[in-house]
Formats: structure tokens, C-alpha cells, sequence
């Protein structure tokens, strides 16, 4: 049996003003409090291979439930589709185009009658009608009753994003456990369910209506009128068991596809919590009926291990904790960390008093071996130095980045570390606020520990923002001595400006000199240009109150640049927000300070896209006439994980500030490390330490939290 594990840290949150850097946190020290027993959850076979709806955008899902302890392949990386399923435990088939020869139904027959099976099947509207005959064919030989309809299921809800978008959550009650953090369901150009005996788990709602667009009418109509009521009979998932005993099925049948990477991307409704949760109680299903489930496909993969904090190469003072990160979906056997080639812990955590080791060069390193005997091992360097500091540099690195619906792709925050910023501007961190702050707290910490050798960041989030695609927050290595949140601000003639998505004001202290930080999230999309430029020419007016001081504005105006439409081609986002920040003789700019686009200075003949989608650059840094002279290098998405964190990149820009500030010498961040392990007496570290084989499926600390482009998808 395999077992379970999870490091827990205990995390010391901002309070009410959250203005000061987190002097002290308190972790909790190895070995890990709680061990749960979990078996391994199969082999999930995603069938790319008979042009499945969304096929090319499935990668969320592949990390998603790898990272949930299950082995996770695609159809196409196997030399055929029957031998894919020899290896397969769940099949995942989205709305097909081509359709299935009998041959391959006759294997999905094959394999379902091999008991112990669970087959999700999704269909689509047919606005764009897909190969209903063959996903029925499927459904039929496999003896499961529900089928899918030839129709497109559509809605009167003035709220929806369009008629196609049916939101809903009209659940099962009975299915409480499928549902479990689930608020919202929104169904992209569904097409209905016919249960026959199986249950309904998910109804579309009441002003929901049947449509017929193409090809065959519908066999069962349940509402065809839009008329805004009656649609909450329309069934949209349904469940069942085929069989019973050792040797029973499952199937689920969706109306449409709910775990794509738009899916992942979407904060707004909970498709794929429903779907994991789904997904989780067919597992449970199948190991109550039949025991453990098997895994036949061969192992021949590490382990995933990576060192999380403190980065590779970090110099080190005082009490330091070290923590890792493993998974192997087959199974952990074994885990030797050491210090210096001394084992010193056998899991993922350890913490000790750089005073008991030597000045100098040192290393750490985990080896993890999965129970099929395959290992892996990461090593970080570090440098002891009892008496260091961390140096807050003069030559500062300012960072905005939209990091998508508070952060929605855990790689973001990879970006941040890998750009290493001292002041960043967060767009999109509605979240951030919410319980006292807590994601903020967590955010700060994760940051801290890693950059365990920089001055440590100061935290501050806009409150009260109440969506997760709302709200700015700003982490600065420079003391924050102010942040406001600006929901409302005065035109050109006095009159109130109503700012939906508020600016952040804040000032930060470099020397003695504060210079005023800013940021900004205008208002969204094509239909939004009027609402951006009196956003902008509210914000100018606002910063011309400020008086003749160093600003620095930043953030994601949406909006196109005049001088790049050559490059980028005709926005319909228009550029005349830009055209008022940077262009004197614009009649709405600033009448005391003189703007530069820091990006477009320093490189004049390059795009610096910034919107992944459209190539448009719509996210900037502006430095006024007290900052324009020290501009020295920036740039845009140019890290390893740029295309994985978010559906913007960021922007940087090197500033010299050494004509305010010199090189300072700072105290370094100092986690408050509850228990310490003694590095001299190594056999009393492995006597406390745990040794229980074949520990965990999967190791994620909870401190730490997908390139798609999670747009709303067109028709």
C-alpha cells in the first residue's frame, strides 16, 4: 500500500495594515504531521486520435491530474489506439469529428468488458455538429443507456456571456460529493443528454431552451422554446453503472467538454473542480467494487523533484529551512536529503543554524526512488556566510504582470522567480484580500524564502475587491509608507470618474526620496474605449495632484500604443490612453509630468507583445521626466515559464536610482523555525525522522498554490 504525505506549513498572515514585512513565520518541521492511505489512481488516457473537440488543448488537464497522482497519456503517443487502451484504466473522449471505425469500437467494447473500467464521454451543440452516430455507436456497445442529442442548447439569461454559455447549478443533491466546491457550471454550446437509466447529475437551467441547427432534429424534446423558463428539465451530465461486482463500469456523459485548457483557465465557474471531483468518485467507485486499481503500463519514469526554497546558489545566514517537492504517480519507496553528502533527513523538509557549519561552499541534495526502482536527484548549492546581509541595490528591477484571475496558473509565480523583480505590480489579484489577506501572506512568504538572499519584500493588496479578475497588489524590497485603493477619480472638468477595476497609489521610500509607484488595470475589450480614456485622463488628473514628484505607472492599460500600430497591425482596442500618457500635446495629458514608455525607448524596433493572444502590447511601464534619464534595459516575456503563467507576459525595466539611493545593506528575511535539526548529531536526526516505505503518491506543500489562453472561446 501506498501512503500519502503532505509538508504543512503554518503561516504567519498580514494583518489589517499590511504594510510590513513578515518578520518572523513559523514552519513546521520534518517529519510531516499527517500520513493518509491513497492508492494509486490509474492510467487516464485523454484520446487524441479521432480528431477529438479541443485535442490541442488539453495540457492543463495532463498537469492537472498528473500532479493528482494519476499517470496521464495521450492516445497518440502509443503506436495504436487498441494498444492505448491495453494500458488505460479511464477514457477521456471529447466530441469526435471523424468518428470511430468499428474497429476501434469493438476495442472500447474490448476493454470496457475487462472490468473495472470508467469512460467519460463529452458530445457538443450542432452549431458546429460533430459525429453524434459515433459517440452513440460507443455508448451502446459498451451497454450504457444515456446517449447524446443532435441539438445546441442555448439560453435567455441577459447575464450569460452569450446565448451559448448556459451557467448553472442545478446539481444532483444525491452526488453531494461530486459537487463539493462547485458554485457554478458553464457549458460552452452544449448539446442535451438523453439519461435512459442513468442519473442526471447536472440539468441545464431554467431559461435554457433546445435548439435544432444543423442535421437531424433531436429524438427527445425536454424544452424548444425560448421562452425563459422550463429549461431546468434539460439534462446536460448524466451517471451510471454498468454491471456490478469486481467487474462493473462507469460512465459519464457530458454536453460538452469541461476540462480544457479554457476550462483550467476560467475562475468563474468550477468545470474542472466538478469534473477531478467526478473523476475521483469513479476511482472510489471502481476500488470499492474491485479493490486497488492496477497499473500496467510500465514505469519507467523518475520521480519529479525539485528543491523549492531557497534558490539555487542563495547565500545563507541564520536558521534556514531547505524543502523539497516530490511526485511519482506510481508510488514513493524512499527519500535521503542531505547536507554536505550527510543524510540528515529522510523526507522532504529540514531546517538548521547555518552557525553549526563552516563559512563557505555547501550543498543540499534530494535523491527520491519510486517503488519501480527508478531515482532522481536535484542538487542546490549554497554559500554559508555568518555575518551576511542582503544588499537593497540602487540599479531597481520594476515589474507589472497580469497574472490572470488571482493567479490561476500556478507558474506565475515561476516568472517572478525567475525574473527576480524588487518592485512588482500585480494586475488581477482580486483574491489576494480574502481572509485577513491570506493569499497575499502566503504569496510574500513563498517569495521571501525563496529569495532567502535579497532584501526581503514588503506586501500591500488593494481591498475589498470582490471577483479574482479585479484588484492590484505590490511587493517591494523599498519600505511601502503608503497605499491607497482609487475607485474614483475627477475629468478634465471636475466631474466623477467611476473606476471599476480601482488603481493602486502607493509611494515607496528609496533613500530619503518617495517616489510615487502606480498601478493601473483599465477597462476591458473593444466595446470599453470610452471607459479607458476617462479612466486614463481620471488618473492623469490624479497624478498631476500629486505634484512635480518621480512616478512610475505601470500595469495593463488594454490598450494599443500609437507608435506601435505599424507593427502590430490596427487595434480594436484603440490607442488613445496611450496617446494621452505619452504624447504632450495630446489634450488630455498631463499638464506637470512628461511620460516615456519605458519598453518602447529602449527598443524601438522590437514588438513586445505583451497580450499572448493577439501579439498586442497592451501592458507597460511609464517613468516620468524625474526617472527617464536612468532608464537602462527592459524587457518582455523572456523567461523559461513566460508562456506558462498567465495569458500576458510580463514587463521589466531596469532603473538607476543610485542618484537617490546607494547599495544598501538590509536584514535578511528570518523565518521563526520552530525546531531545529542538529547537523553534529546526525543519528539522532534519522532516529526522529520518518522510515516508513513507499511514503507518498505525491508531496505539495501547501505554500505552494498552466501557455494557453484562457480567453472565452468564440464559435
Amino acid at each position: 500500500m501506498k501512503l500519502q504525505t503532505q509538508i504543512i506549513f503554518v503561516i504567519l498572515f498580514i494583518g489589517t495594515l499590511p504594510l510590513t514585512v513578515h518578520s518572523s513565520v513559523a514552519i513546521e518541521n520534518n517529519p510531516p504531521p499527517s500520513i493518509t492511505s491513497d492508492g494509486a489512481k490509474g492510467v487516464l488516457l485523454i484520446d487524441d486520435m479521432h480528431d477529438n473537440y479541443y485535442s490541442t488543448s488539453m495540457n492543463q488537464i495532463y498537469k492537472s491530474l498528473t500532479d493528482e497522482g494519476y499517470v496521464v497519456r495521450y492516445s497518440s503517443n502509443f503506436s495504436s489506439f487498441s494498444e492505448a487502451l491495453s494500458f488505460t484504466n479511464h477514457l477521456l473522449i471529447s466530441a469526435t469529428y471523424s468518428g470511430y471505425t468499428e474497429t476501434d469500437i469493438s476495442a472500447i467494447k474490448t476493454w470496457m468488458d475487462g472490468g473495472a473500467r470508467n469512460l467519460i464521454i463529452a458530445s457538443r451543440g450542432d452549431y458546429n455538429e460533430p459525429d453524434y452516430n459515433a459517440m452513440n455507436s460507443i455508448l451502446g456497445n459498451v451497454s450504457a443507456s444515456s446517449r447524446v442529442q443532435d441539438d445546441n442548447i442555448y439560453t435567455t439569461d441577459s447575464s450569460a456571456w452569450q446565448p451559448w454559455y448556459i451557467d448553472t447549478n442545478n446539481f444532483n443533491s444525491n452526488f453531494s460529493e461530486i459537487f463539493s466546491g462547485v458554485d457554478i457550471m458553464s457549458f460552452f454550446s452544449p448539446s442535451s443528454v438523453v439519461p435512459g437509466d442513468a442519473s442526471v447529475l447536472v440539468y441545464a437551467e431554467a431559461q435554457a431552451y433546445q435548439s435544432d441547427e444543423t442535421g437531424e432534429a433531436p429524438n427527445v424534446i425536454y424544452d424548444n422554446i425560448d421562452d425563459n423558463t422550463g429549461g431546468d428539465v434539460i439534462p446536460l451530465v448524466t451517471y451510471e453503472t454498468i454491471g456490478s461486482g469486481a467487474d462493473s463500469d462507469r460512465v459519464a456523459v457530458f454536453g460538452t467538454t469541461m476540462w480544457s485548457d479554457f476550462d483550467y483557465g476560467d475562475s468563474d465557474a468550477q468545470d474542472t473542480v466538478m469534473f477531478e471531483n467526478l473523476l475521483n468518485y469513479m476511482v472510489k467507485a471502481t476500488e470499492s467494487a474491485a479493490g486497488d486499481i492496477v497499473i500496467s503500463l510500465p514505469d519507467n519514469e523518475p520521480p519529479d523533484v525539485r528543491i523549492l526554497f531557497p534558490r539555487d546558489g542563495a547565500t545563507l545566514t541564520g536558521k534556514v529551512a531547505i524543502a523539497a517537492d516530490a511526485k511519482d504517480a506510481y508510488g514513493i519507496d524512499s527519500i535521503s536529503f542531505k547536507f554536505d553528502d550527510e543524510v540528515v533527513s529522510n523526507g522532504l523538509y529540514f531546517a538548521f543554524d547555518t552557525a553549526q557549519v563552516s563559512e563557505g561552499k555547501h550543498t543540499a541534495s534530494v535523491t527520491v526512488k519510486d517503488v519501480s526502482g527508478n531515482e532522481a536527484t536535484v542538487t542546490h548549492t549554497y554559500y554559508i556566510d555568518h555575518d551576511f546581509k542582503p544588499t537593497l541595490r540602487s540599479v531597481a528591477k520594476f515589474m507589472t504582470y497580469n497574472i490572470k484571475e488571482s493567479g490561476i496558473f500556478k507558474e506565475w509565480k515561476d516568472v517572478v522567480k525567475e525574473e527576480n523583480p524588487d518592485v512588482l505590480i500585480l494586475v488581477e489579484t482580486g483574491n489576494f484580500d480574502d481572509s485577513n489577506n491570506a493569499l497575499l501572506s502566503e504569496i510574500q512568504l513563498e517569495f521571501n524564502t525563496y529569495f532567502a538572499d535579497e532584501a526581503p519584500y514588503n506586501a500591500y493588496t488593494l481591498q475589498g475587491i470582490d471577483n479574482a479578475w479585479n484588484g492590484i497588489s505590490l511587493l517591494s524590497r523599498f519600505q511601502i509608507t503608503t497605499a491607497e485603493k482609487l475607485d474614483s477619480l475627477k475629468s478634465d472638468t471636475g466631474s466623477t470618474v467611476n473606476v471599476p477595476l480601482p488603481f493602486l497609489n502607493s509611494v515607496i521610500k528609496v533613500g530619503d526620496t518617495p517616489i510615487s509607484v502606480i498601478g493601473g488595470h483599465l477597462t476591458c475589450c473593444s466595446d470599453g474605449k470610452i471607459a479607458r480614456a476617462n479612466e486614463q485622463e481620471g488618473i492623469l488628473n490624479f497624478m498631476d495632484g500629486l505634484g512635480d514628484v518621480p512616478i512610475i505607472y505601470m500595469g495593463d492599460m488594454n490598450s494599443e500604443s500609437p507608435v506601435d500600430t505599424t507593427a502590430n497591425g490596427a487595434s480594436d482596442l484603440g490607442y488613445e490612453p496611450i496617446d494621452m500618457v505619452i504624447n504632450s500635446s495630446n489634450p488630455k495629458a498631463s499638464e506637470i509630468h512628461t511620460f516615456t514608455d519605458v519598453f518602447r525607448e529602449l527598443n524601438p524596433n522590437e514588438n513586445g507583445s505583451s497580450f499572448i493572444s493577439s501579439s498586442s502590447r497592451i501592458d507597460y511601464i511609464f517613468a516620468n521626466q524625474h526617472l527617464s534619464s536612468y532608464l537602462l534595459n527592459s524587457t518582455t516575456g523572456d523567461t523559461a515559464s513566460a508562456n506558462v503563467g498567465s495569458d500576458h507576459y510580463d514587463v521589466d525595466a531596469f532603473i538607476d536610482l543610485s542618484s537617490y539611493t546607494t547599495d544598501t545593506l538590509v536584514d535578511p528575511f528570518v523565518p521563526d523555525i520552530t525546531d531545529i535539526t542538529n547537523i553534529s548529531d546526525i543519528s539522532s536526526v534519522l532516529s526522529n525522522a520518518s522510515t516508513t516505505p513507499k511514503i507518498p503518491i505525491t508531496f505539495m506543500p501547501v505554500l505552494l498554490g498552466l501557455v494557453v489562453v484562457a480567453l472565452k472561446r468564440r464559435r
